[in-house]
């Protein structure tokens, strides 16, 4: 593991940068981004951003994710953001392999470094405390470009500061934003107040269909692809899923599966403060934080709702899985 200020004089040095983050980029990955991108730019060097594919509708305000993945560009430096294992780059691991300074910050605290620099910080509530981090030691101040990128990644990876990983430090960035000039209105606006119809419907199904083990403890949903056909619409549509069937009263833990395109299933887990789901997820190949986390995994679907169960009541305790 290597220090922060180890990271930064790398970048000094870099000029041309290609970014990555893991694949199906949620907020914070994608804020990362913009955000190191303009402090980048600010700096005089030439940034590429590489994902694998468009990211969705709602963060067109961040950037232009038109052409985000140039695979014959030329960089001397790889930045990973956001990113706590090499497999989480999906197909661009190749890619960001190929480059020569290899360097990555993160915030997961299951994470395994693969970066010839790897810093990570799991105190951080987002990856886009780091990013901000990397501004005052690079710039000595935010440029204005970075501010919306910083701030959806503080919005999105605390639930619009809802979580228990919001700290101080969180909380003052945000005000410093703001402070800035930040019109923090028109991103919560579009992350969290506009919804679409179909939406709505969907939610209605969701809503019927939960299902629930351990005395209530733990809620859950599987959510299909033809589900999701169904109501024309796509996951990162309903990305706050985890946390709606956690929310629900009595409940400690709430499992969402889904349909992964080749067959298998992808599972997200979301928590109340009472275990510690990246040790659980880490069972089955996955990782994340305490209260979210998160694994890819094949096999028969009801198996592998039985195996996380009886992981997530052994941690919980004093209780026995019924169907």
């Amino acid at each position: 593991m290597n220090t922060f200020s180890e990271v930064m004089e790398k970048l000094k040095k870099a000029e041309t940068v290609a970014l990555f983050a893991h694949e199906n980029p949620d907020g914070d990955a994608l804020g990362s981004m913009s955000a190191a991108k303009a402090v980048l730019e600010h700096m005089g060097k030439t940034v590429f951003i590489c994902l694998g594919a468009v990211p969705h509708e709602k963060f067109s305000y961040l950037e232009d994710w038109s052409s985000v993945c140039n695979k014959n560009m030329k960089a001397d430096t790889a930045l990973c953001l956001d990113c706590g294992a090499f497999k989480r780059l999906g197909s661009l691991g190749s890619l960001y392999e190929s480059i020569e300074t290899k360097l990555a910050i993160d915030h997961h605290i299951s994470n395994t470094p693969f970066a010839d620099c790897f810093y990570t910080n799991p105190h951080s509530a987002a990856c886009c405390e780091l990013i901000y981090d990397m501004a005052i030691y690079l710039l000595g101040f935010v440029p204005p470009k970075a501010m919306k990128g910083l701030y959806t990644g503080l919005s999105t990876d605390t639930g619009h500061f809802k979580y228990s990983n919001v700290t101080e430090k969180t909380l003052s960035i945000a005000a410093k934003l703001i402070g800035a000039g930040l019109d923090h209105r028109s991103i919560t606006n579009v992350l969290y107040d506009t919804v679409k119809k179909q939406k709505l419907k969907f939610m209605g199904e969701v809503y019927s269909k939960i299902e629930f083990f351990s005395n209530e403890r733990i809620s859950f949903f599987y959510c299909s692809c033809a589900l999701l056909k169904k109501y024309d619409i796509v996951l990162e549509d309903v990305e706050e899923l985890p946390n709606t069937i956690l929310s629900i009263e009595g409940v400690k833990v709430g499992i969402l599966l889904k349909d992964r395109e080749d067959g298998g299933y992808k599972v997200s887990m979301r928590g109340k403060d009472v275990i510690d789901l990246a040790s659980i997820a880490a069972c089955f190949g996955g990782g994340g934080h305490v209260n979210a986390a998160g694994l890819s995994i094949d096999g028969d679907k009801d198996e592998i709702l039985k195996s996380l169960i009886e992981k997530i009541e052994a941690a919980l305790g004093d209780a026995d899985y019924e169907r």
